[in-house]
């Protein structure tokens, strides 16, 4: 049958199913071939990222050279032009390829997806290639649902030439920002396989791979390139453009190697105080030089001691420069300790003699009994954290205000030398919002003030979201967390903190960690042994990533089941604390204050007492905890006491 409608107005001439499914090598001017894709393919992927895979296809097809993109004058039509090989008819079939293929799909999509995206946005596509022309239509299915069908028409012109019609002139504008050849910034130095240069006119620095645009996790000032990345950083590309969590390092450490050789060069691109990458302790030096402090003024070291420093002022530019990264708009993203011997020790004992009685009977109470024999934080380890908390009080770079042990050191909970320390640094002068922007500046600065007094002594494991992790040549491992002295003794924290944006909360949480402690260390009574047995029980098992409970929520389901199951023994409060990690789905623990509206409909929730918005249950997944506690209550606790038998 004749169809009017087809592409571009012109009367089409559908064959039967048969002759559609003819080689997809015909070159007959009229027969539509069915592509199998529907136009609701790839339902998240925007214009932008299907015109950007089109530009990639573009610049793919003749390296080195720019592809034009253009918006026609009068028509409105977006225009795409490369001077490439060609496009055979081959390429558009489902698990086609022409030639060698050495580009992975660099924007989550391919050529075909690409125009399914169009097409469903109502953009009339006709492509011209030396190869072939081709045009695209909605038709019937071989099964009656409606697919992309393609028609070939004759070669015409070189390289490709892309039309495009109903597509907004914002998107091409918003692509272009996507790809260096179509900004051509000034490029101001150039060391090794890293170009840096100026940032268009008002605009933040960009960061690109290639050419090609990838969301960097912190603010630049100048804008950077780098060419032809080795397979570490390739592999730390995702394919939509971010780099994977944790990879940063492998891009920032070229970036810092740039900046240091182009010191000279750089120095009037610098901003008036400490800004973004110039701040970063690895290029620091080679831009701004510190103070001289007077001997005079600086403090004694009892005073340091003593505590707060309440006449020592937060260096200005820092604090400055905090703020004003905190006023920018938010950002869109374990070396093991030595075990505890004695501890190890004595449990295997234990249980290795009630293996060869064949008898469970009595097991929890000695169990109990062992670790609440064994300290709950080693001398060594005190020594250590108040070495360090001295350090960091009297410490001139750094406005403290107090030095706060938290975690499960300060509650007694640890499990002995395998347990590391959480050491709250309450600091003057903090933002409290936005904390993506800056916080990374403060746990740099952190770090300078621990490698400067501890040059062998310590070393720095890395530097998570929230916190820097240390550890000392005796196997003692601190996290240094962070905390604006503005909220942390502030009245009715918990009201400033809700006022704060959501994104903000999460690290907020450590702002109510002296309550947490106090909390656990008056309710905890007769749950310690409990509490620190399934820690124990915990480290024996190797979780997959961000799968490891944590020990904050087993501390309050722990108090939970002893307040409100009132069990009989030892034995029934194990069982009735595996039963309630066996039934995520129902586990609901609230305390007297009620839960967020944020969180209140959330499962499973264990409210954190001292902080309404923080769900404790959701800072982890779920899934291997819950399998293995359903195999705990099936064998009654035989596989529980298993996991902590000496293996021989």
């Amino acid at each position: 049958p004749d169809l009017t409608g087809g592409p571009g107005g012109a009367s089409v001439k559908v064959h039967s199913p048969r002759a559609r499914r003819q080689t997809p090598c015909s070159t007959m001017a009229d027969e539509w071939i069915d592509l199998n894709l529907a136009t609701n393919h790839c339902p998240d992927a925007s214009l932008v990222d299907a015109l950007s895979e089109l530009v990639m296809n573009a610049i793919d097809a003749a390296p080195g050279k720019t592809p034009k993109l253009d918006v026609e004058d009068g028509t409105g039509t977006v225009v795409l032009e490369d001077e490439g090989p060609g496009l055979h008819l081959a390429s558009f079939v489902v698990g086609g390829t022409v030639g060698e293929n050495k580009v992975i799909g660099r924007f989550g999509l391919g050529l075909k997806d690409a125009i399914a995206v169009l097409m469903r946005n109502r953009v009339k596509i006709e492509i011209k290639s030396k190869l072939g022309g081709y045009q695209f239509d909605e038709q019937g299915g071989q099964c009656g649902t409606k697919t992309i069908h393609v028609c070939q028409r004759e070669p015409s012109g070189e390289g490709v030439r892309v039309e495009l019609v109903g597509l907004p002139e914002t998107t091409v504008n918003d692509v272009k920002k996507r790809f260096l050849c179509f900004a051509e910034p000034e490029e101001l130095h150039r060391h090794k396989n890293v170009v840096v240069m100026a940032p268009a006119d008002g605009q933040e620095g960009r960061f690109f791979v290639n050419g090609v645009k990838v969301v960097f996790s912190q603010p630049l000032h100048l804008s950077y390139n780098i060419i032809k990345p080795i397979l570490k950083q390739h592999r730390a590309l995702t394919r939509d453009h971010t780099i994977a969590s944790g990879k940063t390092k492998l891009f920032r450490v070229k970036m810092e190697a740039a900046l240091k050789d182009g010191a000279s060069s750089l120095q009037d691109k610098k901003p008036g105080e400490p800004s973004r990458e110039f701040a970063w302790t690895e290029v620091q030096g080679c831009f701004y030089q510190k103070p001289e402090q007077d001997p005079k003024s600086a403090p004694s070291s009892r005073r340091a001691v003593a505590g707060a420093l309440p006449d020592h002022k937060p260096c200005s530019g820092l604090t400055t420069q905090l703020h004003e990264l905190a006023d920018l708009p938010p950002l869109p993203t374990w070396v093991p300790a030595d075990p505890d011997a004695d501890l190890v020790g004595d449990l295997h004992k234990v249980l290795a003699k009630l293996k060869q009685e064949s008898t469970q009977t009595g097991m929890m109470d000695k169990l109990f009994e062992v670790v609440n024999r064994h300290a709950a934080v080693p001398g060594e380890h005190r020594e250590t954290v108040d070495n360090l908390s001295e350090c960091l009080k009297a410490d001139a770079d750094l406005s403290v205000a107090e030095v706060h042990p938290g975690g499960s050191y300060a509650k007694g909970t640890n499990i002995g030398k395998q347990s590391d320390v959480d050491l709250l640094v309450v600091l003057n002068g903090l933002p409290t919002k936005n904390h993506e922007r800056w916080l990374h500046l403060v746990l740099s600065q952190l770090r300078v003030v621990v490698e400067k007094k501890f040059p062998k002594k310590c070393k720095i494991l890395r530097a998570t979201r929230f916190a820097l992790q240390l550890q000392f040549d005796n196997a003692v491992e601190v996290d240094l967390l962070p905390v604006p002295a503005e909220l942390w003794s502030a009245p009715e924290k918990a009201k400033k903190v809700l006022k704060v944006p959501k994104e903000d909360r999460s690290w907020m949480s450590v702002v109510f960690s002296k309550e947490q402690v106090e909390f656990v260390k008056f309710q905890k009574g007769d749950a310690t042994g409990a509490i620190r047995l399934i820690k124990y029980w915990v480290k024996q098992h190797t979780w997959p990533r961000r799968m490891t409970p944590k020990s904050y929520c087993i501390e309050l389901i722990v108090i939970y089941v002893l307040e409100k199951k009132k069990p009989k023994d030892n034995d029934d409060l194990m069982l009735n604390f595996w039963r309630h990690i066996a039934s995520p789905d129902d586990l609901c623990v609230c305390w007297e204050a009620e839960a967020h509206p944020d969180i209140a409909e959330e499962r499973p929730l264990v409210l954190d007492p001292a902080n309404s918005t923080n769900n404790v249950a959701g800072s982890f997944i779920w899934g291997e905890w819950q399998q293995l506690a359903q195999k705990i209550c099936d064998s009654n606790l035989e596989t529980f006491f298993q996991v902590l038998l000496p293996q021989t």
